[in-house]
């Protein structure tokens, strides 16, 4: 239903429902965005920083609206009419993206979703979130590699302050942190999340994304994640 708030010129894909991953770095979001932007329901660009700019644009409408909030805003931080306001522009720019590509809903995966995940559940009240979570180990192994010269980017920075000249205890700090506030969340909105294991996400994808693909509320695609494995491979082996 469109709000008085909300752009009559937005596209009708805008208003359905959106899809935000949940996660750390290094844990597999990339290859999940991929499979849910293989299927033909869903397109799920790389990560937008959307969390952060209905951040920003609450702080905006909250200290117009007299709340006056010194930080990022949470839930109940930022009025309903604002919470229309926002949602209104950045569903029209997602709704345009997904109608360019023919379908019918968008996914987020940026890495700030988890910590601004009370803001996205007030803006949009019908979403869905995927709680994607990797051991702990692997995650301190991947990040390790991707940054073979020392930790940076991410979201380690400011856990690198925190532990310095020790990448261990600067990703396994910002590991349990981030898990830490995606199984509180997860708790406070049950019926919203979707848990998934990128250890099941590669080991079993087919039952792992048909699953997914249930809570979703979409059709199954039989093969799908064979499909993005084939065409990672494919990416990595070019020339």
């Amino acid at each position: 239903m469109l709000t008085a708030l909300d752009s009559p010129q937005a596209s009708a894909h805008s208003y359905e429902q959106p899809v935000f991953i949940l996660t750390a770095s290094r844990s597999g979001s990339t290859l999940l965005r991929l499979i849910l932007d293989t299927h033909p329901a869903f397109s799920c660009p790389p990560g937008t920083g959307v969390a952060a700019a209905c951040g920003q644009l609450g702080r905006v409408m909250g200290v117009l609206d007299g709340l006056f909030r010194p930080g990022p805003p949470g839930e109940g931080s930022i009025t309903l009419t604002a919470a229309a306001s926002i949602r209104g522009v950045l569903s029209a720019h997602f709704g345009r993206y997904v109608a360019m590509r023919g379908k019918r809903r968008w996914c987020d995966k940026s890495l700030d979703n988890v910590l601004l995940g009370d803001l996205l559940a007030q803006v949009w009240p019908d979403a869905q979130f995927i709680c994607l979570s990797r051991h702990c180990m692997d995650v301190i192994a991947s990040c390790i590699e991707a940054c073979p010269w020392g930790l940076s980017g991410f979201g380690l920075d400011p856990y690198v302050a925190q532990h310095p000249g020790n990448s261990i205890a600067a990703v396994g700090t910002y590991w349990l942190s981030t898990m830490r506030s995606m199984i509180a969340f997860a708790e406070k909105y049950p019926g919203r999340c979707h848990q998934v294991r990128y250890e099941d996400l590669v080991t079993d994808p087919e039952a792992t994304v048909e699953r997914l693909f249930s809570f979703l509320g979409v059709a199954q695609v039989p093969g799908i994640a064979a499909q993005c494995f084939q065409a990672i491979s494919r990416r990595r082996c070019s020339p």
